[in-house]
């Protein structure tokens, strides 16, 4: 299956001229790398080095096409992080089929819509993980999909004793540069999930290898991916990335930030990419422990916005680690990024600059140009921009209108030209009138010492449109959580302006967040519409 570009072709022939749109697939990539050097390790299988990996992916893709499995077929992949799962992805991408990562904890509803829109031929999955659905889940699924032919369990033994019995010699031709590789399920913040379609040029064909560049990283490096694989950052930037660099990648099944500094030790690893939660968790461990991460050199930390007050508290608990805020999303891969050289202001105020092969412009919402310092929405074009969405022609016109894509995300340029995300277009508060950014005020309460987290939404109201609430996870006893009337004296005290004040407030335990981090609006105010507070 093939996919056209969606932005204009004079900007694609800059970027094929600058090298970020080579005729290039990850098979490409594995077969190029050394042989003998380990590719992955995680806990179920050990040790695996790329020779092992690309003869075991080449006899699994041969079982898969005896078994009637064809390329361009799009394939549900449903693990944990293991070695089964970068395995399933170069079996996929040598027979020409279609990888679609979804979560782990996607059950019948998500994936029955999943499958059925993308006409899915087969699940990989891996029932007997704590994690992963049960095996009645996907009997369930299969039944109601006419197109679902095939689930195949890891268990099932198959995956590493396919080489037993095939070999990728009966394979029909290898995988053209411009055919589809991927779909992504957008993350789901708006619940509504599409299907994001990439193919090998626009993911591997140069700009994969600028960004290991603006990171000094290269094959000496050991790469550490905490972030699920599921998600675009894990599959791009710690199995995609480290096939790229032929290097060694570090997995860990089920999140442990002890079981961690474990792997990270032992490995020396020194690169990582993950959402706010995993770096918060290792800045957590026990002095003794921190300095066991000393050969990690940096940390890219993407999905949503590092809070300032977190990265400023990760940068004095890891002294020596890069903390390099980075923004993108599924339709893009990381677009900027904080380099490890970049002044240490940035790290709190910023999610970087620009990425070579990137333009990054802001809108305002009367389509005008935004100065540096206002915010507006983000729009993006690139070469590593996705080809559309899925048999979605009018989404895929909708959002990318003149080459551009309108990211529906709210943000700015400062004048050195780093981009610092708000939230959502969605996210935008209007007060009787007046434009109110939920990330900035999120910014200020989370400042206060009895909040942990919070996340700030419109609460409908019949006078002023709406007005600012904010659902608070409190960092210590609920009963600590200050009172519209406290908050209000500690925002004034920080200067925030007057009308961005909360003015309800809800307590929770938790906020519902994607497997990428960010925090599900829509489920708080389907549900949690804050109520005045005292």
């Amino acid at each position: 299956m093939r996919a056209a570009p969606v932005v204009a072709q004079d900007f694609l022939e800059r970027s094929a001229a600058a090298g970020l749109a080579e005729p290039l697939t990850l098979w490409d990539l594995a077969t190029a790398a050394p042989p003998e050097r380990v590719a992955v390790v995680c806990p179920r299988n050990g040790e695996v080095t790329y020779e092992t990996l690309v003869k075991e992916a080449g006899a699994l893709a041969a079982a898969w096409q005896a078994k009637g499995l064809a390329a361009a077929d799009a394939v549900i992949v449903q693990l944990p992080n293991c070695y089964e799962f970068v395995l399933t992805h170069l079996a996929l991408t040598r027979l020409g089929a279609i990888t679609l990562a979804v979560p782990a904890n996607y059950r019948n509803a998500e994936l029955q819509n999943i499958a059925t829109t993308s006409r899915a031929a087969a699940i990989v999955c891996s029932p007997s993980h704590p994690s992963c659905p049960d095996a009645d889940v996907f009997e369930a699924v299969q039944a109601a999909v006419d197109t679902l032919v095939h689930v195949w369990p890891i268990e099932s033994g198959e995956f590493r004793t396919a080489s037993d019995h095939h070999s990728a010699e009966t394979l029909g031709a290898l995988p053209d540069p411009d055919d589809v590789t991927i779909f992504m399920a957008t993350s789901g913040t708006t619940g509504t999930p599409k299907l994001v379609v990439h193919t090998h040029r626009n993911t591997v064909g140069g700009t994969l290898q600028a960004i290991a560049k603006e990171m000094d990283l290269d094959g000496t490096d050991v790469l550490f991916a905490p972030s699920p694989l599921a998600h675009a950052s894990g599959l791009q930037y710690g199995v995609r990335l480290a096939i790229a660099l032929g290097t060694t990648l570090l997995l860990l099944d089920k999140w442990d930030p002890q079981r961690a500094a474990d792997l990270i030790e032992r490995y020396r690893a020194t690169w990582a990419l993950g959402a706010t939660p995993f770096l918060y968790d290792l800045s957590k461990l026990p002095e003794e422990e921190r300095q066991r991460l000393s050969t990690l050199r940096a940390f890219a930390c993407g999905g949503a916005p590092i809070p300032p007050s977190i990265a400023s508290a990760a940068r004095d608990a890891l002294p020596g680690l890069a903390i390099c805020p980075v923004w993108g999303m599924s339709e893009t891969g990381m677009v900027t990024l904080v380099r490890p050289g970049d002044p240490a202001s940035k790290v709190v105020s910023s999610d970087g600059r620009a990425l070579p092969g990137w333009e990054v412009r802001i809108r305002t919402l009367d389509g005008e140009n935004a100065e540096p310092g206002v915010v507006g929405e983000i729009q993006v074009r690139g070469a590593a921009l996705f080809r559309g969405y899925f048999e979605r022609p009018d989404l895929t016109a909708a959002a990318v209108p003149d080459g551009w894509l309108c990211t529906g995300d709210l943000g700015y340029l400062d004048e050195d030209g780093f981009l610092r995300c708000e939230g959502r277009v969605k996210d935008l508060i209007i007060r009787g009138g007046v434009n109110i950014s939920a990330g900035e005020v999120e910014d200020e309460v989370r400042s206060h010492p009895s909040v942990e987290d919070v996340a700030v939404i419109g609460v409908p109201d019949p006078r002023l449109g709406e007005r600012v609430g904010a659902v608070v996870v409190p960092s210590g006893s609920p009963a600590d959580v200050p009172s519209v009337e406290e908050l209000d004296a500690y925002l004034t005290e920080r200067g925030l302006a007057r009308n961005k004040h909360p003015e309800h407030i809800t307590v929770v335990d938790s906020l519902p967040r994607t497997p990428a981090g960010k925090v599900q609006k829509f489920v708080l105010r389907q549900n949690l519409a804050p109520a005045p507070t005292a």
